[in-house]
């Protein structure tokens, strides 16, 4: 699986913790890493959380355009 690269991006121009964001989506920090680090994939309504709480398109997360 490929890592979430821009999202990484997106949290550290943001200033937003991991920990928070995982708080703000109710999902775990231990989900939310293993997303980042591509060991997992979000599902659709993850995927759809985080377009919303980062300001962004769903396709610009998957494939950093």
């Amino acid at each position: 699986m490929r890592k979430m690269l821009r999202l990484k991006s997106l949290l550290y121009q943001r200033n937003i913790l991991q920990a928070d964001l995982a708080r703000t989506m109710g999902i775990s920090e231990t989900r939310l890493s293993r997303i980042l680090n591509g060991r997992e994939q979000p599902r659709e309504a993850e995927l759809a959380r985080l377009s919303m709480e980062l300001g962004v398109l769903k396709e610009e997360l998957l494939h950093g355009h």
